[in-house]
């Protein structure tokens, strides 16, 4: 029994080392760096900065702008027309009503993620 233990572990610890790598490799893909121009969808659970009531999960655009650096990154997006054709009428109207031009938001670089 002790010969299969010292088998086994070995075979388990270079099971895992495999599982590792190809986690690594598959979170390289996942991680392209965002920059303007690339396609964005909002993340779960997040809502419309100006209008809290409105959910912008799922909402898709393009980056037109970034500020900051690091955590503090931040990106402007132009929303595609599938996108804008989903809007809220409320929102539509809030932003009418304050000024803002519905088609583009500012969102946190951790709030988006590739499309």
């Amino acid at each position: 029994m002790t010969i299969c233990h010292h088998l086994y572990v070995p075979q388990m610890i270079y099971l895992l080392v495999i599982l590792k790598a190809i986690e690594i490799s598959f979170m390289a893909g996942k991680s392209e760096k965002l920059s303007v121009g690339s396609k964005i969808r909002v993340k779960e659970d997040i809502a419309v900065p100006e209008f809290e009531q409105v959910s912008a999960s799922g909402w898709i655009g393009m980056i037109v702008e970034s500020k900051g650096k690091g955590a503090e990154m931040k990106f402007i997006i132009e929303w595609d027309d599938a996108t804008v054709d989903r809007f809220p009428d409320c929102y539509v109207k809030y932003c009418e009503e304050k000024g803002l031009y519905s088609r583009m938001a500012c969102f946190k670089a951790v709030e988006v993620e590739q499309a």
